[in-house]
């Protein structure tokens, strides 16, 4: 179930009809845009671009994301947005000449505040973590932490600033316990199963690019010899990275998280914005797209990863 009840989007059709679009965890990610194919269709508004922005949860929070999607732009209460910026209750997003309103919580509760502080302070011993992953290390800890110390954590919901930045602290020097040399550089945490997901959508945007070369739709623009450089690269340092476990104790089966160094970060949003430019600025269509996904879905999924992955290294 979501966890901010009732959250949606409200606006005004063609018609002057009010519309609702009810968001949810299970339907995390909104395309917005003239295609057709998107989620909530402008397809009157000539200033919205076909792929204009996406309405994300990022498992704490919604969020929306307009990282070089659209031609003109996406604006969060009269502010020009760039990257990604975490949606209010009464935030008013302009799509186009189109007014979108965000309805929800107006304030958040111990769970969305204690990932942010989390990771917050994990970021001053520069390993930064996302939504996800914070969310996850701290259900663990405390779900395998001794007996008193459940009841402890339970008790104050690890929502205090100094219990956050203790247990900061002590996940920091593990992890630099288990990779020595890592204090001087930014890591970024990834769930194993967030690991193997870029793994597999990394793969298929190299097969759309390998037949767009084969076809001669390639532009000078992405030479196939440098693509095919960073997803080499890409996929060495994803499939070599060290798993760690950052917790103290046994933890049943708990995998721990893969850390990629920051420059790892970089080439995979610039990879990934390559197959965006690909497949919207230049209008190639794959003719062979493993598991069904059409042109606009890949796309999405790749400027969506990108913007995500840059966002981390504001």
């Amino acid at each position: 179930m979501n966890r901010i009840e009732g959250t949606r989007l409200c606006y005004t059709d063609r018609q002057g009809r009010d519309r609702e679009v009810t968001l949810s965890e299970t339907a995390p990610r909104v395309i917005v845009g003239r295609s057709p194919r998107s989620d909530i269709v402008l397809s009157w508004d000539s200033m919205v671009s076909r792929l204009h922005a996406v309405i994300e949860w990022t498992g704490t929070y919604w969020a929306v994301v307009d990282d070089g999607l659209s031609r003109n732009g996406t604006f969060v209460n009269s502010e020009r947005l760039t990257g990604r910026r975490r949606l209010r209750s009464g935030d008013v997003i302009w799509i186009g000449a189109t007014k979108l309103t965000f309805r929800g919580e107006d304030s958040p509760g111990c769970e969305q505040t204690r990932v942010h502080r989390f990771i917050k302070a994990l970021t001053e011993a520069r390993i930064i973590f996302d939504a996800e992953a914070a969310h996850d290390y701290l259900s663990a800890r405390a779900a395998t932490a001794p007996e008193q110390t459940t009841m402890r954590l339970a008790e104050n919901s690890l929502c205090t600033d100094e219990r956050l930045k203790q247990e900061a602290h002590e996940l920091a020097d593990r992890f630099h316990g288990s990779m020595p040399g890592t204090a001087d550089r930014d890591y970024y945490a990834f769930t194993q199963t967030s690991t193997d997901d870029l793994l597999e959508d990394i793969s298929l945007s190299m097969i759309v690019m390998q037949e767009a070369d084969a076809t001669g739709a390639l532009p000078a623009a992405l030479p196939f010899s440098g693509l095919a450089h960073k997803f080499a690269s890409i996929v060495r340092e994803l499939s070599t990275a060290l798993a760690v476990d950052p917790l103290p104790h046994s933890t049943h089966g708990f995998i721990g998280y893969v850390f990629i160094e920051g420059n790892v970060i970089d080439t995979m949003a610039s990879f990934f914005e390559a197959v965006g430019t690909l497949l919207l600025d230049h209008g190639y269509r794959p003719i062979l797209v493993p598991r069904g996904e059409d042109s606009l879905m890949l796309a999405t999924k790749a400027i969506t990863h990108a913007s995500a992955l840059r966002s981390t290294r504001r």
